[in-house]
């Protein structure tokens, strides 16, 4: 007998969890046990080096419990026996969870004087790549390990100069990127570039090809899958041949969309280029002039089963169970790390406290969100609307309604970068306690400050519920995610909260006194509103 579908056409989370096929390692995956994280001087194998740098730039002395049980089972990043696929919930620290272990194994790496690509770390958006390049900006100095960034921030050929080369600068890192033979050296970077303005600038001062050596690379390098492809094929030297870590970070996201089909391009050049490699490196000697006495951590060193492969950390809140999907990522003897070893995909940190404000219909969301913003007392705040079009007409908005405008801020994918990263400063700084979003910025981004979150409209989806909420209650803090639903939108939300086991929805109730205070002010906003939009309107259509 066939399961019945809901009246959203959606099948219930119990007949679909039954149908869909569940590969055998994630059926017990290792739970992530809230409260197991470990204390900084007590990991196994910690370069002394790397745990004064987690304590002195990033000021941890306790790492988080997903941290500590990917610690634990890639034996520090030294063990290469499996790939690892970590699912956690928004906020509990999975950037460093395999930031750790990855810098840690690399800072082991013997060396001939050249730096080589080890660690790739896949990200789907700028805005992403920019953040996990900033954690490990933080460490990697302290064990000598150079960094690139690969994500559209500067024209393809600047980026290759600063990616190959690492230790060299001005003309001599440009000469590098070019290669050692050429006729045609502005060629070799590919077509589209050869009018790049910063190689014209420079091109003049150039060396010879007697003075070009070998081509070197950062030793780490956090991309976007497009500017990944572009250097794969245009970038002369870029290779993934001596690569130990494929971080892939927001894996659901990454393997929805097709991104210049980057992953089989990936996947086929680890292939190619690690079948002619020798396996007798030692991966794990120490680098060139360090020495280390022995003691209780050296156990971690030698282990038997640290064979030269590509390791491979598959990171995401939501990660999919499609065994077709997670196929296309050729994992090897994967280990599934969870929140819990319950049968749910989606969760959400155990400090929030979640609520649902009714209102009676779409016309009175916006009296209900300036109450409910007045009734927050100016606490910071993230309000999420379903599209780029509602975020900047909520942002109109509430500008237009607050008594001071100017702490009100947007972000979403339709303004530019820059003004993008300037309205997160501002959120960030305390200057602006309310930031209108789109979904652009449910994914990843880290901002300590928040406190509440509000679906101004409420999800279709559960993995965008958890996304969204997953901006508040960071790290442990406690946060709080108010959801407006129409009377009509109470079963969908209810029905859709069971897929990730939630019944913990509470109602909230605004005080009626401040409902009716919001009317006035709304009422001046709206025609306030309605003139910026057909102004901006008529200015776009010029």
């Amino acid at each position: 007998m066939s399961a019945k579908p809901h009246e959203d056409g959606a099948l219930s989370s119990k007949s679909s969890r039954s149908k869909t096929p569940v590969l055998p390692w994630m059926r017990v995956p290792i739970a992530i046990k809230p409260g197991s994280g470990l204390g900084v001087e007590e990991l196994p194998g910690l370069e002394p080096c790397l745990a004064a740098a987690l304590r002195n730039r990033l000021g941890f002395v306790e790492l988080f419990a997903v941290q500590t049980a990917v610690w634990k089972e890639t034996g520090g990043g030294l063990s290469t026996a499996h790939d690892m696929c970590i699912a956690a919930p928004t906020g509990s620290g999975k950037t460093l969870a395999y930031v750790l272990p990855v810098l840690n194994r690399l800072s082991r790496q013997s060396t001939s004087g050249m730096s080589n690509l080890q660690a790739l770390v896949v990200l789907p958006t700028r805005d992403l790549a920019c953040q996990v390049h900033s954690v490990f900006q933080a460490l990697c100095p302290a064990v000598h390990l150079t960094l690139g960034l690969a994500a559209a921030q500067k024209t393809l050929a600047a980026e290759a100069c600063l990616i190959m080369n690492p230790q060299m600068s001005g003309s001599a890192k440009l000469s590098s990127c070019i290669g050692p033979s050429f006729s045609s050296p502005m060629a070799l970077l590919g077509p589209g570039i050869t009018t790049d303005p910063v190689l014209q600038s420079c091109w003049s001062t150039l060396p010879g090809p007697s003075a070009i050596h070998s081509h070197t690379c950062v030793d780490v390098l956090v991309a976007t899958p497009g500017r990944l492809v572009a250097h794969m094929q245009k970038t002369p030297g870029f290779t993934l041949r001596h690569l130990k870590f494929l971080v892939i970070d927001e894996t659901d996201r990454l393997l929805k969309q097709s991104y210049q089909e980057w992953l089989p391009q990936v996947i086929d050049h680890l292939s190619a280029e690690h079948s002619s490699t020798a396996a007798g490196n030692d991966a794990l000697s120490p680098r060139a002039g360090q020495e280390r006495e022995p003691n209780l951590n050296q156990i971690m060193c030698d282990l038997p089963y640290s064979t030269s492969r590509v390791v491979k950390l598959v990171v995401s809140a939501t990660l999919t169970r499609d065994p077709s999907k997670l196929q296309r990522l050729d994992l090897r003897n994967p280990r599934y790390i969870a929140a819990s070893a319950a049968d749910h995909r989606y969760h959400v940190p155990r400090s929030l406290q979640e609520f649902k404000v009714l209102c009676s219909d779409a016309g009175s969301k916006p009296q209900t969100l300036l109450a409910l913003l007045k009734q927050l007392k100016g606490e910071s705040t993230v309000v999420f609307a379903s599209s780029v079009e509602m975020t900047h007409k909520v942002f109109l908005l509430l500008k237009a309604s607050l008594e001071k405008p100017e702490e009100v801020a947007e972000f979403s994918s339709l303004m530019q970068v820059k003004q993008r990263a300037q309205s997160l400063l501002r959120f960030k700084a305390g200057h602006a306690n309310v930031l209108v979003a789109s979904d652009a910025m449910t994914r990843g981004m880290d901002v300590n400050v928040i406190k509440n979150v509000v679906n101004y409209d409420a999800p279709v989806y559960v993995k965008t519920y958890v996304h969204r909420a997953g901006r508040a209650a960071r790290a442990g803090r406690a946060g709080r995610v108010f959801t407006l639903l129409r009377t009509e939108d109470v079963r969908h939300f209810k029905q859709m909260l069971h897929k990730a086991d939630n019944t913990f929805v509470r109602d909230y109730r605004i005080s009626r006194e401040i409902l009716e205070s919001c009317s006035g002010s709304l009422r001046k906003a709206i025609l306030q509103v309605q003139e910026l939009l057909s102004e901006e309107a008529i200015h776009k259509n010029t």
